[in-house]
């Protein structure tokens, strides 16, 4: 098995050792989840495309489907929740499926000089590697991520965002044709 360490890498291991940290032992930046603020606040220093995001921040509900090998679906629930951290400079998520006994994260950070949304993706357990990065900005009203292209790629688009939710699919591309293998609904609740 090899092992990749990047920048990246580095810092999410360290952004996760230091959640585990007593608070008395680790100086949190003042924009960092609280008790007073579960998730956080934006950094006003932050670019201002933060807030493309900001419809994830909080916890969701959501319904689950997933591609089976033999094309069939299957549908379960899971939890969806995400919050500021890099002292409000990047947004990390936490999902749950406790039907399906798995956990994902994604650490989601604005590259101010190329203009895009860089996100990567971890799972567990099991294939707990790195994923990604998925690229991406804003396309109208949805927020449109790949890694590779239309021809071999990845695509997941985060639509019909708003207050109460937002839907998310994920789709694989090969030679220009789009197979969807996972969908969520998710529905806020806090």
């Amino acid at each position: 098995m090899k092992l990749f360490v990047t920048p990246l890498s580095v810092l999410i291991l360290f952004s996760l050792s230091a959640q585990s940290q007593d608070r008395n032992e680790y100086s949190f930046g003042k924009y960092d989840p609280s008790e007073k603020n579960p998730f956080g606040l934006p950094n006003p220093e932050a670019p201002p495309e933060l807030q493309q995001f900001a419809f994830m921040i909080g916890e969701f509900d959501t319904e689950e489907h997933i591609r089976n090998q033999d094309g069939t679906w299957r549908k379960s629930k899971a939890t969806w929740n995400a919050r500021y951290f890099l002292n409000g400079y990047g947004i990390m998520d936490y999902y749950w499926n406790e039907e399906e006994a798995f956990a994902t994260t994604n650490i989601r950070i604005y590259n101010t000089n190329e203009k895009a949304w860089y996100v990567t993706f971890f799972r567990g357990p099991g294939n707990g590697v790195a994923d990604g990065p998925w690229i991406g900005r804003m396309e109208g009203k949805d927020m449109v991520l790949w890694k590779g292209d239309e021809t071999n790629g990845t695509r997941l688009t985060f639509s019909n965002i708003s207050e109460n939710g937002y839907d998310w699919i994920g789709e694989s591309f090969k030679e220009g044709k789009a197979s969807p293998f996972w969908k969520e609904f998710a529905k806020r609740i806090r």
